[in-house]
C-alpha cells in the first residue's frame, strides 16, 4: 500500500492545484455560447431580449444618466438605474461591441462578468479555512450550470452577475472587519451596483456589533446622497430619478406579481407602499433572529436577500443573481450532504421557475401583441411546439409559485444548516 501513497498524493495536487481547476470556467463558456447559437438560430439572429437594447446603449454611452435622460428617451424606469452603471457596466461589454454584432457583443460582454464573478467566489472560498477542496470545485462547477447563470448570459442578458461582485466584496471586507471599506462599499453599491443593496447594511451592522449606530451612519449617509442626486436632476432637469420607477406586475416576480396574475389589482401607489413595509419587516425580523441564534454572515447576507427578493414589489427574475454567490458560499459552509443537495436542489427550481415564468409571459405576449422579430419568431415555435390553447397564464402563475416556495424554502434550510453548523462548532 506504502507504494502507491505517492502516486496518490500526486494526482491529489493536480486535482487541486492543476489544470482542472479550469473546469468549471471551461464549462460556463462552453455551456452559455452553445445555447447563445441555439437561440441565435431559433430566433433568426435577432434579439429577444426587451432589456438589451437599452443596456447596450448604457455601455455605449457611461454618462448618459448624469445629464437629462429624459430628453434622451430613456423612461423614468430607466432613468432611475445607478447613475454608474453604465460605466462600470459597460468596462467589459464595450469592447465586445466594437468587434461583434451586438447580439453576440452583449453576450460576450455578460459572459466576461459572469467569469469574472465566477474567479471571485473561487478567491471568496479560498479564504474559508473550513471549506475543503473537493467542496470548492463543487460550488465552482454548480455556479458554471446554474440556469439563473447561464439563462442571464444567452437567454435575456442581463447586468445582475455585474452587481453581484457589490454582495461578494461587501462580504469579503465584512467577514476582515473592515467596517470602513464596507461603508464605502455599500454607498458604491447603490451608485454602481443596485439601490435595493443598500438593504444588506441591516445584515452587516448586526454583524460589525454595534447595529444601531452603523446602520445610522451608512444609512443616514446613503439616503443624503442619493437625495442630492435626485435633487440635482429635479433642480437641472425636472425628473426625479429613483423614485419614478415604474411598477409592472406582470413583469415581476414577487408575492405582489402573484396576486396581480390571480386577479388581485391593487393601486401602484399602495403595493410600492406595502412592498418597502414588508420588506423592512421581513429583513429586520430575519437579521435579530439571526444574529441572536449566531448564523453565519453568508447566511444573514442570503437570507436577507431573499426576503428583499420575495416581498419588493418590483423583483425580476434575474434578481436572484446578486444572491447566487452569496448562497453558493453558504452551501460551501454546510455540514450535512442533505442540506447541501437541497439547497442545490431548491436553486435549481428558482432558475427554472424564473426562467419559466418569462417563456410562458414573453410567448402569450408576443402571440397577443406586435413584438420585436426575435420574440414573435421564438412565440410562433413555442405555439406550434406546446399547441393551441396552451395556458400560458396559468403556466406563468404555477412558475411565480414554484419561485417563491423555493425562496422561503431556502430561506428556512440557510437557517437550519447555519443553525447545526453553529451547534457543531460550539460543541467542537
Amino acid at each position: 500500500m506504502e507504494a502507491h501513497e505517492p502516486a496518490s498524493a500526486d494526482r491529489k495536487a493536480f486535482w487541486n492545484r492543476g489544470p482542472l481547476w479550469l473546469v468549471p470556467f471551461i464549462a460556463l463558456v462552453v455551456l452559455s455560447l452553445g445555447l447563445s447559437f441555439l437561440v441565435y438560430r431559433a430566433s433568426g439572429g435577432k434579439e429577444i431580449a426587451d432589456d438589451a437594447e437599452k443596456l447596450t446603449r448604457f455601455a455605449r454611452e457611461p454618462f448618459i444618466l448624469w445629464g437629462n435622460y429624459g430628453a434622451a428617451g430613456l423612461s423614468g424606469t430607466w432613468g432611475s438605474f445607478p447613475p454608474l452603471l453604465p460605466l462600470l457596466f459597460g468596462a467589459l461589454v464595450y469592447p465586445w461591441l466594437m468587434i461583434a454584432p451586438d447580439f453576440w457583443g452583449f453576450r460576450l460582454g455578460i459572459l466576461t462578468w459572469s467569469v469574472v464573478a465566477l474567479l471571485a467566489l473561487h478567491l471568496a472560498l479560498g479564504r474559508e479555512s473550513t471549506v475543503s477542496e473537493g467542496r470548492r470545485r463543487f460550488v465552482l462547477f454548480l455556479f458554471a450550470v446554474l440556469p439563473s447563470v447561464l439563462g442571464a448570459i444567452a437567454l435575456i442578458p442581463q447586468e445582475e452577475i455585474y452587481v453581484s461582485l457589490f454582495c461578494l466584496a461587501l462580504y469579503s471586507a465584512a467577514a476582515k472587519s473592515r467596517w470602513n471599506l464596507v461603508f464605502i462599499l455599500l454607498v458604491l453599491s447603490a451608485f454602481a451596483g443596485k439601490y435595493f443593496l443598500l438593504v444588506l447594511a441591516v445584515p452587516l451592522a448586526f454583524a460589525s456589533g454595534a447595529p444601531i449606530r452603523k446602520l445610522a451612519l451608512w444609512g443616514g449617509t446613503s439616503f443624503i446622497l442619493l437625495a442630492a442626486y435626485v435633487w440635482y436632476h429635479r433642480v437641472l432637469f425636472g425628473l426625479t430619478p429613483i423614485i419614478s420607477h415604474v411598477i409592472d406586475p406582470n413583469g415581476s416576480i414577487s408575492i405582489w406579481a402573484l396576486l396581480w396574475n390571480l386577479g388581485v389589482v391593487l393601486d401602484p401607489a399602495l403595493v410600492r407602499s406595502l412592498s418597502l413595509a414588508l420588506v423592512a419587516a421581513l429583513v429586520l425580523g430575519f437579521c435579530l433572529a439571526g444574529h441572536r441564534s449566531g448564523l453565519s454572515l453568508a447566511a444573514l447576507m442570503a437570507g436577507t436577500l431573499y426576503c428583499t427578493l420575495l416581498g419588493l414589489s418590483i423583483t425580476v427574475p434575474a434578481y436572484v443573481l446578486w444572491n447566487v454567490p452569496l448562497v453558493l458560499i453558504c452551501i460551501a459552509l454546510m455540514r450535512a450532504r442533505r442540506h447541501v443537495i437541497g439547497a442545490v436542489v431548491l436553486l435549481f427550481f428558482w432558475g427554472v421557475g424564473e426562467w419559466g415564468e418569462d417563456f410562458f409571459r414573453g410567448v402569450k405576449l408576443a402571440l397577443d401583441t406586435d413584438r420585436p422579430g426575435g420574440k414573435e419568431a421564438l412565440a410562433k415555435l413555442a405555439d406550434r411546439f406546446l399547441g393551441a390553447g396552451f395556458p400560458y397564464h396559468a403556466a406563468q402563475i404555477a412558475c411565480i409559485g414554484l419561485v417563491l416556495a423555493s425562496g422561503i424554502a431556502q430561506i428556512g434550510l440557510l437557517w437550519v444548516a447555519g443553525k447545526e453548523r453553529r451547534d457543531h462548532s460550539s460543541l467542537t
